[in-house]
């Protein structure tokens, strides 16, 4: 016979540290995703050279297939704002917001409370949330930095992507 025995502290500990470990991931997602595609090799020799190669290219591979999308975004009710280059992932836990949206902050991260609402270029309502304790991150739009929806869409309606050979693919928010 097996017992578990099942802490809530612990529990409550474990889920904080692993949403730190989403949003920091998230965070270091946006604002690699732009500047890995043009590293400069580490050193003048042909291994250093080959290395830069490799993970130059598994970045532009993995920009090439990331579900991205063009977006309005409204945050706490202010004017819609495009941002191109929005990915639609649930890796990036709670997501984050380009500073080109000018979201409220504290410590680079959007403040709790924030209104967040995202669109369709067509105008139609995809989700909304209000930020909470999670740790929406924010990065630089400079650095090449993009909207990144997180986990949040996904939560609340089913969503279906369909890739194709051509690299092109088609998403399904089922509302």
């Amino acid at each position: 016979m097996s017992f578990v025995l099942v802490l809530p502290e612990v529990t409550a500990d474990g889920a904080t540290r692993l949403a730190s470990v989403g949003s920091t991931i998230g965070a270091a997602h946006a604002a690699a995703a732009a500047p890995t595609t043009g590293l400069a090799a580490a050193a003048a020799d042909e291994v250093s050279a080959a290395i830069t190669t490799i993970f130059s290219q598994y970045a532009s591979d993995y920009r090439a297939l990331a579900p991205i999308s063009t977006l309005e975004v409204r945050i706490n009710n202010g004017a819609l704002q495009t941002t191109g280059g929005a990915f639609i992932d649930s890796g990036g836990l709670y997501g984050s917001v380009p500073t080109a949206l000018s979201p409220p902050t504290v410590g680079g991260y959007v403040q709790s409370g924030t209104t967040v609402s995202v669109y369709t270029t067509g105008g139609t309502l995809l989700y909304t949330t209000t930020v909470g304790s999670q740790q929406t991150t924010v990065v630089s739009s400079l650095l090449g930095g993009d909207f990144n929806t997180g986990i949040t869409p996904f939560l609340q309606d089913p969503i279906y992507l369909s890739y194709s050979p051509t690299g092109s693919g088609t998403m399904f928010f089922d509302s």
